[in-house]
């Protein structure tokens, strides 16, 4: 009976610990009893009458999920994490008091993006919906599709030029210029947002190619808040689309210990360089801006200014450092090598000395 017991009290621990949403029990750099500058606000938000824009970059893990609220209270979603998160987006909504969506973005067809769209949409009255015109044949778009058609939606084309119809904020798409795209990042909605003399850009997965596009076509790219492409992978975020843009704070939204090794060391070193605060949501959890037309103030998220490569490899420590450990072969790594093992043979290490100390050794592609 006893080992029956044991066995149960086990499995429990393993469900309550498992899942790519909502609050995870460690984040790498804050203190394991108390979240300070990384707690979520837990004040509800009355959006009526809102004075002000705010921007809500909602940790729903390896994926994106942004919540626009407009000055007078509109408000507009931006993806919603995949299937998984659905209900964790749709918590988030309520607790800040949304009762309806006048503009809904799925910036492209990936399941980080759109899956948690569903539930959004049986829950919340949309008024627009736009996505880039993309074939894609995957679960989860054709979910979102019929759940558009039963109620009687019509999807609007988000392409360059388009305005968003956001009261009090000037929205703007600024791409993708073409709908000929093959992979649909390169087809990613960008959505700039103007409020008075604040600005944010916010580019879903949005590659190189398509920051080309922009820089190209001369958009105006000038901003204080960038929403980095791609999860900080290496293919987006550009030292000419960065210096374009000049922002003065970076968000990353990425899942803690991700496959993927998001963010990468190149995007992490080309915002730093440039002398761009960066913020993370898996190390800070949900991060909330608020603008009052002259300045950003940042109500949630703490700081985020990772170890980033410089030359041959050496670590330079600007802040937070995790490391990622091998459970089979006993070796720890940087969190962007490309060596990485899977999810569940990793273990996090709050430093280099505390993965020696367990008797990892360091890698030797990436050499943390």
């Amino acid at each position: 009976m006893r080992r029956w017991l044991a066995v149960f009290l086990t499995l429990v621990v393993l469900l309550l610990s498992a899942g790519g949403c909502g609050e995870s029990s460690y984040r790498p750099g804050f203190d394991d009893n108390t979240r300070t500058e990384s707690q979520p606000v837990t004040t509800k938000i009355n959006v009526q009458g809102a004075s002000g824009l705010q921007v809500h970059f909602i940790d729903v893990g390896q994926g994106d999920a942004i919540l626009v609220i407009a000055p007078g209270g509109s408000a507009m979603l931006v993806d919603g994490g995949e299937s998984e998160c659905g209900q964790t987006v749709v918590d988030y909504l309520h607790s800040r008091g949304i009762k309806k969506l006048t503009v809904l973005v799925a910036t492209h067809p990936h399941a980080d993006h759109i899956g948690g769209l569903t539930a959004v949409l049986n829950n919340f009255p949309v008024d627009r919906i736009y996505m880039p015109e993309i074939a894609n044949d995957s679960e989860q778009i054709s979910d979102l599709r019929n759940v558009i058609r039963q109620q009687g939606l019509q999807v609007q084309v988000a392409q360059a030029g388009g305005k968003l119809p956001l009261p009090g904020v000037d929205a703007l798409f600024l791409a993708p210029d073409h709908q000929d795209h093959e992979n649909p990042n390169d087809a990613s909605a960008v959505i700039r947002l103007k409020y008075k003399n604040t600005s944010f850009l916010l580019t879903g997965d949005a590659s190189e190619h398509s920051e080309d596009e922009m820089l190209d076509n001369g958009m105006n790219l000038d901003i204080d808040v960038l929403k980095v492409g791609h999860h900080g992978s290496h293919s987006s975020t550009s030292q000419e689309f960065v210096e374009a843009a000049s922002p003065q704070y970076a968000v990353i939204m990425c899942g803690i210990g991700n496959a993927y090794g998001h963010p990468h060391w190149e995007a992490l070193e080309t915002l730093s360089e440039a002398g761009t605060k960066i913020y993370r949501t898996d190390l800070a959890g949900n991060i909330v801006m608020k603008s009052d037309g002259e300045s950003i103030k940042v109500i949630s998220g703490g700081d985020s200014h990772t170890a980033v490569a410089k030359g041959n490899n050496q670590l330079i420590d600007t802040g937070t450092t995790y490391y990622i450990g091998n459970r089979n072969s006993y070796k720890f790594h940087r969190p962007d090598c490309s060596a990485l093992p899977s999810d569940k043979n990793r273990v996090i290490f709050k430093s280099r000395e505390e993965a020696i100390k367990n008797k990892y050794d360091p890698c030797q592609r990436c050499l943390p």
